[in-house]
């Protein structure tokens, strides 16, 4: 064979893979099922006030401020894990290159919102501002996700995504105080 098919040829693999990789993801986080806020809020102020707390402060990582990541609430009323403050953090990426800035806020009592601005290619100390926020977490909890398949192209996602490294191995957190909660999902 003559020509350039062979660049095309091997150049086809990665960019299957980067497909398959976005293609996954967009099926994966349409399969989330979230909690309205303020659906989230009533139910934890009746279940803080009549329930026992765990002494310290928990973080709980979720993708939107609007919307509650299911795996928090599961936590806290079925697994009846609710610490005397608890916080549910967002990271926001900015069009600005550099800079962070923070802004916490009081949902209801022992439930803060904290949404982290930082620019797209800062690189940041999450404990930094965990410490300037005066948040002294003991746990730090996240989402996981088992990727569940009958079709193979499917099964390959999960096998990347199982390789690719987690988001909070980003922030450099101390493996003890990490909780990774873990949900099935199936993709078709």
């Amino acid at each position: 064979p003559h020509g350039g098919y062979w660049s095309l040829l091997i150049a086809s693999v990665p960019l299957g893979l980067i497909i398959l990789y976005t293609e996954g993801q967009k099926r994966l986080y349409a399969s989330f099922i979230s909690v309205e806020k303020e659906t989230f809020v009533k139910e934890y102020e009746a279940y803080y006030a009549s329930q026992p707390h765990i002494g310290g402060t928990a973080l709980f990582f979720a993708r939107k401020k609007e919307n509650i990541p299911a795996y928090i609430p599961k936590t806290m009323f079925k697994n009846g894990i609710i610490y005397e403050r608890n916080v549910i953090v967002k990271m926001k990426p900015t069009s600005e290159p550099l800079g962070v800035e923070c802004e916490l806020s009081t949902l209801a009592a022992g439930l803060d919102l904290l949404v982290i601005f930082v620019g797209y290619m800062e690189i940041f100390n999450m404990e930094t501002i965990l410490k300037s926020q005066k948040i002294n977490e003991r746990t730090i909890f996240y989402g996981d996700e088992e990727i569940v398949s009958s079709s193979l192209w499917w099964k390959l996602y999960g096998l990347i995504k199982d390789m690719s490294p987690n988001f909070v191995s980003f922030y450099n957190f101390p493996n003890e105080k990490l909780i990774g909660v873990s949900r099935r999902a199936e993709i078709r």
